[in-house]
């Protein structure tokens, strides 16, 4: 059987399964690191659900896994954590996480033996990109706004002396 159809009934199963068994609750902390592809799939969605202390006891956990064995699932699963924060340094954890898995993707090369994780970490990578365009395009339209609004304050305090009586325009 081809591996991608391997994998989406793998999904498929998770997805079912996981809306059987969750049980999660916001302040629940993570029982053992995710040590497989399928886990880490289901880790995403545990990380999501996580509440601030609890998801930056993980973050933690996971960079000094990370730093000790610096091995492909450690990496994914602190890429994961990465994406997954909230809160003003979401653009640098985000860029963290990117540098993570394009720097595993460039590095993976042809490599047969790891190519699940390879196409997993390209998802993530995608969707890490995605975010960030999206990010700067909300940031432009921002910067923007502010403009076009200052601008529209600037008009009106001209109306607003043009219809002044006494300033020589009526």
């Amino acid at each position: 059987m081809y591996i991608g159809t391997y994998l989406r009934i793998l999904t498929l199963g998770l997805l079912l399964s996981g809306c059987a068994t969750q049980s999660t609750t916001h302040s629940d902390a993570m029982v053992k690191p995710p040590e497989s592809l399928v886990e880490l799939m289901d880790y995403n969605a545990r990380v999501a659900a996580l509440d601030s202390a609890n998801y930056l006891r993980e973050l933690n956990a996971a960079r000094a896994d990370f730093g000790r064995s610096g091995s492909t699932k450690s990496r994914m699963r602190l890429a994961i954590l990465l994406m997954n924060g909230s809160g003003g340094d979401a653009l640098n954890r985000f860029r963290e996480s990117e540098d993570l898995l394009k720097s595993y993707v460039d590095n993976q090369g042809f490599a047969f033996f790891d190519r699940d994780y390879g196409a997993f970490a390209r998802m993530l990578l995608t969707i890490n990109q995605e975010w960030q365009r999206m990010q700067n395009k909300l940031i432009t339209a921002r910067v923007e706004s502010e403009k076009a609004h200052k601008k529209l304050e600037e008009l009106k305090s001209i109306e607003m002396q043009l219809n002044h009586p006494g300033n020589g325009y009526h």
